[in-house]
């Protein structure tokens, strides 16, 4: 995450391999979290973005798909 809250990706993980960093979110991104299957992100205006593996419906939306990006 940059100071101005641009959220990016990189490396090895369950969605393949980014070598190099990878734009995901461009919002005002205030926190993230990343698990081991799964993570979250907090932007300014209070919302969740959640992404990964979904496998116990961990990421709140009401399914079981997994989701590559927030």
């Amino acid at each position: 995450m940059t100071k101005e809250g641009t959220l990016y990706f990189w490396g090895t993980g369950v969605f393949g391999s980014f070598f190099e960093p990878k734009l995901v979110v461009d919002l005002d991104i205030i926190q993230v979290s990343i698990g081991g299957c799964f993570g979250a992100a907090l932007d300014r205006d209070g919302l969740v973005w959640t992404w990964g593996s979904n496998s116990n419906g961990e990421l709140g939306l009401g399914d079981f798909d997994p989701r590559a990006y927030p």
